[in-house]
């Protein structure tokens, strides 16, 4: 559920944010074809039989300036953040944005909400973090943020009390 509400969140960033990019891609594959691969089919085919084995990103944007790698995080902030260190390092190498090189490549995580360890790693890594945060997203985030608090635990235990009580636990 969270990834289908990740995927909204990068669509509705793409239409905001990103209308002026050159180029954008959803869900951009990475890296080199495996040399098997491309050894034994032509180019597009070629590329569409290694989707498998290249990782993806959420986001790419093509600028004048650069090229951004981007990924939507909505909970696992950390390997949103993670993940762009390695988007990063294969755009270089990735067929499809050749004709795109040299630009220097930015990351970029765009996410509802930002805890401190995760904005600190994210300055020391050079990844930018972009707090992006539609209406419908917000009632989501703070449930889920409360779900583990002393009193949702309480009010959750309380229910399961009453089920078990009328016999339909």
């Amino acid at each position: 559920m969270t990834e289908q509400r990740e995927r909204r969140l990068a669509g509705e960033y793409c239409a905001q944010r990103l209308v002026q990019a050159q180029v954008v891609i959803q869900g951009c594959p990475l890296g080199p074809i495996p040399p098997e691969i491309e050894a034994r089919a032509e180019v597009a085919l070629a590329r569409r039989m290694a989707r498998p084995w290249r990782p993806e990103c959420d986001i790419l944007a093509v600028w004048p300036d650069g090229i951004e790698v981007i990924e939507a995080k909505i909970f696992k902030l950390v390997d949103g953040a993670a993940k762009l260190l390695l988007y990063a390092s294969l755009v270089p190498t990735t067929p499809e944005l050749q004709r795109y090189l040299p630009r220097p490549v930015r990351m970029r995580l765009i996410c509802p909400w930002v805890s401190p360890g995760v904005e600190q790693f994210a300055e020391r890594s050079g990844v930018i973090v972009e707090r992006f945060s539609p209406a419908w997203i917000q009632d989501y985030v703070e449930a889920q943020h409360n779900y583990w608090t002393k009193g949702y635990r309480e009010a959750r235990a309380e229910r399961q009390r009453r089920i078990q009580e009328l016999g339909l636990g």
